[in-house]
């Protein structure tokens, strides 16, 4: 049976947060391997076949490139970005159809929640020098539901991209068993979406007075959470 690494082709379309992080402690880098996250393991080889607007000669927009290579920070970086939070909506399968009906349907007053929040869990993943739930106690997990079901203001859908990729049977894949098909073709979309750096500290800085939590902190998760607050946007 052949052995993958990373992709296990599935026929449905699936829904998927496409998120990114600074190499952090490694407490933090088990948490994200016990989580699924895909920067825990190299990525299967492919060559992209085909993208959008292709066939009218157009090139790879300039945020698509840079988010292909550096994720949310390589859009962030480029001009006229450098004062917004970037985040990209990502969406993967065969079904070309039903992915067009995802990405017609993206509301950023409706899903921006679902993004930030797991923005926020990053963080605080990255940041935790052990567990996060350990570390913050109550205030983790009551901070990621909050963002989860809070409503944003600010977020403004700005582009999107698809493109086709071709999975490839190169290299030794030794993690994980699976019967998918060797040699495969999936679309992957992406839907861009800005927000002023400034409004969203302004809406998680009141979403941390919004927490209260349940049990309460001990006095060193307390202090921790202190500390998270004072450098939470260093590096979000």
């Amino acid at each position: 049976m052949r052995r993958l690494s990373k992709i296990i082709f599935l026929p449905v379309v699936f829904f998927c947060i496409l998120l990114t992080g600074c190499p952090g402690q490694p407490a933090a880098r088990a948490n994200r391997a016990a989580r699924g996250d895909p920067e825990t393991v190299p990525a299967r080889p492919s060559v992209i076949t085909d993208y959008s607007g292709k066939n009218s000669g157009a090139a790879i927009p300039q945020w698509a490139q840079a988010y292909l290579e550096m994720k949310e920070a390589g859009v962030e970086a480029l001009d006229g970005y450098e004062d917004r939070y970037v985040f990209v909506a990502f969406n993967t399968g065969s079904n070309f159809a039903a992915l067009g009906q995802w990405q017609e349907g993206f509301r950023p007053e409706l899903d921006f929640a679902l993004l930030v929040s797991r923005r926020i869990d990053r963080r605080m993943l990255l940041t935790a020098a052990s567990y996060p739930d350990d570390e913050y106690g109550a205030f983790y997990e009551m901070l990621v539901r909050a963002a989860s079901n809070k409503v944003w203001s600010g977020a403004e859908r700005r582009d999107f991209f698809w493109l086709r990729r071709q999975y490839t049977d190169e290299g030794d894949y030794d993690e994980i068993e699976t019967t998918a098909p060797l040699v495969f073709d999936a679309y992957e979309f992406f839907i861009l979406v800005a927000i002023e750096k400034i409004v969203l500290m302004q809406q998680v800085n009141a979403l941390f007075s919004e927490v209260t939590p349940s049990p309460p902190l001990t006095r060193e998760q307390n202090n921790a959470v202190n500390r998270l607050k004072d450098r939470f946007f260093d590096g979000f």
